[in-house]
């Protein structure tokens, strides 16, 4: 029965700490609402036809046609044999003209929708990819641009895209490019170092050695356009994003203050990314949860749960909920900080995601101390909880299920008293039939905690009878035969400890041997009654 000490606290122990990074873990995985990875730079009309005017300034007087022209408007045509013909030419150029015009339409190609992957396939199986890195040392801010962004691009692809651009060696030049005099050249360098780091652990890693942080930093501080600093805050939480491995947390912690700063910007975007940064950076250890309170953290992300918008609710609650997975005293910081009155608020919220976060959120306080859960209990937050684990989607449901079954381990008797006056039996019940078995499993233990309050001296069980009235019963003893030990232990413990029917006393008409056979034996009368 050790699985079950999962559902225990006594004292907040590792293994309820585990069970709710763990938890943390899924929810990482759920894409919905996710900040995005990578982004990929397209062309839109009007740049077209700026693109139009920079060739033009450009190459003054020079016109010559690398490649068949649109007749209509004088630019080449965007196909994919126009791109085989310009890749040649950026493989051989050593005319600035030429490979200007030439690397121009490969980005422009890689650009468009219909052509990116296909394009970006042939861009990387001709080689050209470490010429456009090369591309990125010349002294002419635009063809150097126009290689950024046809790197930019290729490097929004798969992991193999992504990586076709490190082997050709384009992170020591990105790197010096952050320091470059042109705001436009910067910002591209940013916004394909994000897509680098935004691909995974390894190529995170690779920048992260390579000493991008300081530069990327530096940008921040230097008083950026907001579109800059928006791409570089992207860059940034993208720098201190994954698991398995982690990003060394002795390097990426610096960005904590630069996050909290980030995070009462005016513009939603760089809140948003400075928020997602927060959440990945406090997602783990006690460690890590005391850098973000030792920062000062933990009132700024508690403040912006009153946010309107969902793209800084979604990761403020995520960072709230990573700070209440650590010691009981850094669970008490946000809850000090008035968190749960938010979460009584949030857990109504329109958005099925934002309930099921607070969901999560809240069965973390439901793992702390016996006052911790009192104060969940008198937030009011318990109606619209048991609600949730009503009617949620199966998520929600979830994550309102694990916060009752805590709340029912680690509250007083008074607490789950509390959960069956309004409501718990019934949606628990509900619970017992679904194909998820960690759920069926804390259901159960829930159930057992609260038929257990509810046994009378004289033997009634209230809440056994509102359990059979909702056809848990029956699901109960059905789960006896379950192939899961642990549910079928529970299963075994409760129909045994609260449903066994009283066996009838038969041992005085019990069968006699006598000389023709078996025959039951007359009632034993009982003792006359005397004073």
């Amino acid at each position: 029965m050790d699985r079950l000490q999962d559902f225990k606290n006594k004292g907040k122990t590792s293994t309820v700490r585990n069970r709710r990074r763990e938890n943390a873990f899924e929810l990482r995985k759920q894409k919905r609402f996710e900040q995005t990875q990578k982004r990929r730079n397209v062309v839109m009309a009007d740049q077209e036809n700026n693109d139009e005017n920079t060739t033009t300034a450009t190459n003054g007087t020079n016109d010559k046609a690398l490649v068949p022209v649109d007749n209509a408007n004088k630019k080449p045509q965007l196909s994919l044999e126009n791109l085989r013909e310009a890749l040649k030419v950026i493989l051989k150029a050593d005319d600035f003209d030429e490979a200007f015009k030439a690397t121009q339409l490969c980005r422009r190609i890689l650009s468009k929708e219909k052509f990116t992957k296909p394009a970006t396939k042939i861009v990387i199986e001709s080689g050209a990819v470490s010429r456009l890195v090369e591309f990125l040392s010349v002294p002419h801010d635009d063809l150097l641009y126009e290689a950024l962004w046809a790197l930019t691009n290729v490097s929004s692809g798969t992991s193999a895209d992504t990586m076709a651009v490190v082997s050709a060696g384009a992170i020591p030049y990105l790197g010096n490019l952050l320091s470059r005099e042109s705001e436009k050249v910067r910002e591209q360098a940013i916004w394909c170092l994000g897509n680098i780091a935004g691909d995974g652990p390894e190529p995170r890693d690779l920048l992260l050695g390579a000493g991008i942080m300081e530069p990327l930093m530096a940008t921040i501080y230097s008083n950026p356009s907001t579109e800059m600093l928006s791409t570089a805050t992207w860059v940034l939480s993208n720098l201190c994003r994954g698991k398995k491995p982690e990003p060394n947390f002795e390097i990426v912690k610096q960005a904590i203050p630069t996050f909290l700063q980030l995070a009462q910007h005016e513009d939603v975007n760089v809140q948003a990314d400075a928020m997602w940064g927060l959440s990945y950076l406090s997602d783990g250890d006690n460690d890590k949860i005391a850098a973000l309170i030792e920062a000062g953290g933990a009132p700024i992300v508690v403040n912006l749960l009153t946010h309107s918008s969902i793209r800084i609710l979604t990761p403020c609650i995520r960072c709230v909920g990573n700070i209440v997975t650590g010691t009981n005293e850094q669970t008490q910081v946000p809850i000090d900080l008035g968190c749960l009155q938010h979460f009584s608020r949030l857990i109504q919220h329109e958005k099925a995601n934002i309930r099921k976060e607070t969901c999560w959120a809240l069965s973390n306080i439901g793992a702390g101390t016996r006052s911790q859960v009192h104060a969940l209990i008198e937030s009011n937050v318990v109606p619209s909880l048991l609600y949730c684990l009503a009617h949620g989607d199966f998520r929600t449901r979830k994550e309102a299920c694990w916060a009752v079954t805590n709340i029912s381990n680690n509250g007083c008797d008074e607490d789950v008293r509390y959960l069956i006056s309004q409501g718990c039996i019934k949606p628990l019940v509900d619970l017992l039939t679904v194909q998820d078995v960690k759920v069926v499993e804390i259901a159960l233990d829930a159930l057992r905690n609260v038929l257990r309050v509810s046994q009378m001296a004289d033997g009634s069980n209230p809440s056994a009878d509102w359990i059979e009235e909702a056809g848990g019963v029956d699901h109960i003893e059905m789960l006896q035969q379950h192939e899961n030990d642990t549910i079928y232990e529970l299963a075994l413990d409760i129909v045994e400890s609260y449903f066994a029917e009283e066996d009838e006393d038969v041992g005085d008409i019990a069968p006699q041997m006598t000389e023709s056979g078996f025959a039951l034996a007359a009632p034993t009368q009982a003792a006359p009654f005397s004073l």
